[in-house]
């Protein structure tokens, strides 16, 4: 075989790897959904200390912190404890049937009580829209002055819930 002929069955052996017979094309589509989601990721005690009966009121500020996703509608819910009798009134107790009573605020000036009813009491009052970030609810405690409780350690429990939709 000749320098011709080689250079010539190299051109046709690329010219019929090239050949184009006709395209079509497909396409692919991508989603993902995004649920709403918040997580309390942080609660703090609420340690008042000594109480000593005297007319004075005991304040204390503690922190919920929750993360959500953006765009989640929330609030928070604060139960009234495990020794509340009905209402809005919460109670510490030494046992033996001893308690002072207390409250949780959602607001500085203590007038908001934070509760569990959406659109009356809830932190926020009404549901809100989660931006990025952690979400900081603070919770002011008192308890309420003039109480006389026996000698004791006084104690109550709270859940805080979050309604997210």
């Amino acid at each position: 075989m000749n320098a011709l002929t080689k250079t010539t069955v190299a051109l046709g052996l690329l010219t019929s790897v090239h050949a184009c017979y006709g395209m079509t094309t497909g396409t692919i589509n991508v989603t993902a959904n995004v649920a709403a989601n918040c997580t309390v990721t942080q609660t703090q005690d609420i340690p008042f200390g000594a109480y000593t009966g005297v007319l004075i009121q005991q304040q204390f500020v503690n922190r919920v912190t929750l993360v959500c996703t953006p765009g989640s509608t929330y609030y928070t819910q604060l139960d009234f404890g495990n020794n509340s009798t009905g209402g809005t009134n919460r109670r510490m107790t030494a046992g033996g049937g001893n308690f002072i009573t207390y409250q949780i605020y959602s607001d500085a000036g203590y007038s908001q009580v934070w509760g569990e009813t959406l659109n009356t009491d809830t932190n926020p009052v009404n549901a809100a829209v989660a931006a990025a970030g952690p979400i900081n609810q603070d919770a002011y405690g008192e308890i309420v002055a003039g109480q006389t409780p026996a000698v004791g350690n006084y104690a109550d429990q709270l859940t805080a819930t979050v309604q997210f939709f």
